[in-house]
């Protein structure tokens, strides 16, 4: 096998992913905020939009709608955040912060915008804004996803002709 694999990049991706979040709990334990990490984009979009479905914080989020589900039941559980029924339709749910947790909700806003100057400064230790080289590459995938340029690359291996 020609990349080993310590060097395969969905792997390497998949343990820096890991390995922040990780870290970013033990913060979170070091600053006495006792919320899920994970939870910090549904936090992030809450505060942004005040009532808002699972399938609109999930467009919002870009995560799946059932990990949205999985995590705002486990922050409603958490009395983190409340659910309603849409008055305009009764078939969808509404979440909201929990009014007596603005406070929290406020610490969690202070480490986030201080972990982004924690990020720059990595950034700058390691000579790469990771944050922009992820979105460019995200935009690039988007605009030509993988698939066509692997087929691109290595037309002989193509076995189908669905490529997108």
């Amino acid at each position: 096998m020609d990349a080993p694999l310590d060097r395969l990049f969905g792997l390497q991706a998949k343990r820096f992913a890991d390995l922040i979040g990780e870290q970013g709990r033990n913060a979170y334990a070091l600053l006495g905020i006792d919320v899920d990490a994970k939870w910090n984009s549904l936090i992030m979009a809450l505060s942004e939009q005040d009532g808002a479905t699972s399938t609109e914080l999930a467009a919002r989020t870009g995560l799946s709608r059932q990990l949205v589900e999985s995590r705002i039941g486990k922050m409603e559980a958490a009395n983190l955040i409340v659910s309603e029924v849409d008055a305009a339709d009764a078939r969808r749910r509404l979440y909201r912060i929990n009014p007596g947790q603005k406070k929290l909700i406020a610490e969690v806003h202070r480490a986030m915008a201080n972990f982004e100057k924690v990020y720059n400064a990595l950034w700058k230790e390691i000579g790469i804004d990771m944050a922009e080289a992820v979105h460019k590459a995200e935009q690039a995938l988007l605009k030509r996803p993988l698939d066509q340029r692997y087929a691109d690359m290595f037309p002989k291996d193509v076995k189908s002709k669905d490529v997108a």
